[in-house]
């Protein structure tokens, strides 16, 4: 038998695959790339690897510098078949490549974690398959409950029954189905099967999608582009139908009712997905699936394998959707594509998951929806380009108008807790009309700093460059960025003063004040108040729970919250927003500041007057003459692009650049300037060698905004370049410079296409 080996990517934080002998008593085929594998790693005799690539003989192993007496043995098969096929194993590299990822951990992200640790695939997929039993014309519909009936109707549209885990994870109760079960209305048996097949039905007669003609349009221009790819950024204002368009497209997609094709749609927020499950389930009589962070190890692992089987056609996540191993993709739409929760920020992999799915439409040859009413500078600029196709979505369907918005002076005013005399009286005047209304404020918390009015000391984290916030209910001090607790100080630790004052507002003070001072005059119960925060929503479903009152309410409301608001919500009857304290941003180091801004006022605006004509918008701001108003004002964000991108030209910054950021963090912060120096310093000979000159620049080395974060100092090079091949070419030889030098006490990472420089 030929010599061969075996490479696999261990889902370790290592820049580098790893050789292993293979078993015995085994032979090449028993190998399938994209299978896994037991391994032997470090002190661990049992590691889970995926199986990257087999080697066929001694000649392929110089690349690799070793020789075959050194390598190890494979301690064990797991998988018999592969558990990522081809087009998946060429995402991942294309993802380890263009993020310079350790291909292990992005291997993380594509399975569940029930896969990273070994676990039988068979295992995952074993359940009880579900029947139905009976003539469902036959039941008499006062022996059951309404949830049993639709239950019973999904199982009636399906031949080949339903799996019982599969039903339970889209929110039927396991007492429900057991009380069928006695009844004789439906049976079950133990299978293990990978073949089922959802059979897609059409509510043709319960739900008809109507139209505006812009909607039409666009509709019609992405259906005609099925099967081939092509990128469509759908750039509509707030509340023009968005997703409408969405469905429409989809629909014409399962139009034969027993289509086998898959559709993906991205979210930014788990918030979201309640409601458009809801949009979704009204057209379609399938099980919808939803995959994010909220989902246990056990659902995230079903839901993974119903995908693989073809059994799951409607897939609605956030970001590590992206990864499912879709079958038979046809389209993907991400929803809100400028937000910035697509991207993900911390640990070994940062990548971008819109850009993500762009590379994963292109592969599967199928078209990719951006959505947006305030599309990324990014994207407007690829449609300038010709690279995306823009549809625009101008106006609100039927009667709909944009809100009224005014720009309110609050300079030398005393504010009542962040409200202007105007905000409370227009407050007043919407709830006594029937009306809700939202209060945004984007801090949550009491107030963002804790101050001694006699020496002047501030409550600071340990950790972080970064001021405590106070959250009075719980008696707490805590830092944003760490997690830091501290108690609720009684007295300076400097001056052992009493007279400790809060600075500024946040989401639970304003609550307080609400509740304890404006409640009579607004003539509210305290119940009529919802705040919508990180501190309010942090148990499971508790989000989908305040949405799902608000919404089911008629009565009149004050709805209290963070950008958690902002991102794509309906509310029925809310007729006025009032925004707090938005000048942030003018204060911010970041070049992206006012893009940022801009994109979430004008959602947070969006709000206002979509489930009817009008509604009213009041910005409050200390710097009325800022030219950004001038565009909020009039709903304008398409001119705030292009105004903004003729600025972008004149400084070379991305989207008219290519920008990568090297982050550096260590305990010491000498440590950190001095890599950063050296990396400059190598930086300018590749540029000199490679005549980069008026191509790639660097900007730095300096200390990140935030010097010091989770007890580590940090510091940034900027590297910008005129073109992207060029820079992916001097990237890899930094990065194999870095690679080369003996270990510092630091630790480096190369972020791409950077949105956050803190």
């Amino acid at each position: 038998m030929d010599k061969f080996y075996i490479e696999v990517a261990v889902i370790v934080p290592l820049k580098k695959n790893f050789l292993y002998l293979p078993l015995s008593d085994t032979n090449f085929d028993d190998y399938k790339i994209g299978a896994r594998v037991y391994v032997p790693f470090g002190a661990k005799k049992n590691v889970v690897a995926i199986i990257t690539n087999v080697i066929k003989s001694d000649a392929n192993l110089i690349k690799y510098g070793i020789s075959s007496s050194k390598l190890k043995y494979v301690t064990s098969i797991i998988d018999n078949q592969n558990i990522l096929d081809i087009k998946l194993l060429q995402l991942a590299s294309w993802i380890s490549n263009y993020y310079y990822a350790p291909l292990g951990e992005v291997f993380a992200l594509f399975l569940p974690k029930q896969l990273r640790i070994g676990k039988l695939l068979d295992s995952i997929d074993m359940s009880s398959n579900l029947y139905i039993n009976v003539d469902l014309n036959l039941i008499k519909k006062s022996s059951i409950t309404e949830k049993q009936l639709d239950l019973l109707t999904k199982l009636n549209a399906c031949d080949d029954g339903l799996k019982e885990a599969f039903l339970l994870d889209l929110g039927y109760k396991k007492t429900s189905i057991d009380s069928l079960i006695q009844k004789g209305f439906i049976y079950k048996t133990k299978v293990k099967s990978n073949e089922y097949q959802n059979k897609i039905q059409i509510k043709n007669n319960h739900y008809n999608i109507e139209l505006s003609d812009e909607q039409q349009k666009a509709s019609d221009q992405i259906i005609n582009s099925l099967s081939k790819f092509q990128v469509f950024l759908l750039f509509g204002i707030t509340g023009s139908g968005k997703t409408e368009v969405y469905l429409t497209v989809v629909k014409s997609i399962f139009k034969n009712n027993n289509s086998q094709k898959q559709v993906l749609v991205l979210l930014p927020e788990i918030g979201l997905t309640p409601q458009i499950i809801n949009r979704f389930e009204a057209i379609f009589d399938v099980p919808i699936m939803a995959l994010h962070s909220k989902c246990t190890d056990t659902e995230r692992a079903r839901r993974w394998s119903y995908i693989k089987s073809g059994a799951s056609c409607i897939v609605l996540g956030t970001r590590s959707a992206v990864f499912a191993p879709f079958v038979n993709l046809e389209l993907i739409v991400v929803d809100e594509e400028h937000d910035l929760s697509f991207r993900q920020h911390d640990k070994f992999v940062r990548y971008c998951a819109k850009d993500v799915a762009i590379m994963r439409a292109k592969q599967c040859n199928i078209p990719i929806i951006l959505g947006s009413a305030t599309p990324s500078f990014e994207s407007y600029h690829n449609t300038e380009l010709k690279k995306y196709h823009k549809l625009e979505l101008t106006k609100r369907p039927g009667s709909g108008v944009m809100p009224d918005i005014k720009i309110i002076d609050v300079k030398s005013e005393k504010l009542q807790t962040g409200l202007s005399n105007a905000a409370i009286k227009a407050i007043k005047q919407h709830l006594s009309c029937g009306y809700k209304v939202m209060l945004f404020l984007n801090r949550r918390g009491f107030a963002p700093i804790l101050l001694c009015h006699d020496c002047g000391w501030i409550a600071k984290c340990i950790n972080c460059d970064a001021s405590l916030t106070l959250h009075m209910h719980s008696k707490r001090l805590v830092c944003h960025h760490c997690n830091y607790i501290a108690k609720l100080l009684e007295t300076c630790p400097k001056c052992g003063s009493f007279d400790l004052n809060s600075v500024g507002i946040g989401t639970e003070q304003l609550e307080n004040h609400l509740k304890q001072n404006l409640l009579k005059e607004f003539n509210l119960s305290s119940d009529n108040i919802i705040r919508i925060d990180k501190d309010t929503t942090s148990k499971k479903g508790s989000l989908e729970l305040a949405l799902n009152s608000i919404n089911k309410s008629n009565n009149p409301q004050i709805i209290l919250g963070t950008q958690m608001l902002a991102k794509g919500h309906n509310f029925n009857k809310l007729n006025l927003v009032v925004i707090l304290d938005p000048d942030f941003s003018f204060f911010s180091s970041d070049f992206r500041a006012s893009e940022k801004s801009m994109q979430l006022l004008m959602q947070v605006c969006g709000r206002s007057g979509r489930m009817q004509s009008g509604g009213q918008v009041l910005l409050q701001t200390h710097f009325p003459e800022h030219d950004l108003w001038k565009y909020v004002k009039k709903s304008d964000y398409k001119n705030f692009v292009c105004n903004s991108l003729t600025q972008r030209l004149k400084t070379n910054l991305p989207p008219i650049s290519f920008m990568a950021l090297l982050r550096v963090e260590s305990n010491k912060f000498e440590d950190v300037m001095h890599f950063l120096s050296n990396a400059k310093n190598e930086g300018a000979s590749l540029i000199k060698n490679y005549h980069y000159k008026n191509i790639i620049n660097l900007l730095g080395p300096v200390p990140a905004p935030m010097a010091r974060k989770n007890s580590l100092y940090r510091g940034h090079l900027l590297i910008l370049s005129t073109k992207r091949q060029e820079l992916h070419v001097f990237l890899d030889n930094l990065t194999y410079y870095f690679n080369s030098l003996k270990k510092y006490n630091i630790k480096w990472l190369l972020e791409i296409d950077p949105k956050d420089i803190y």
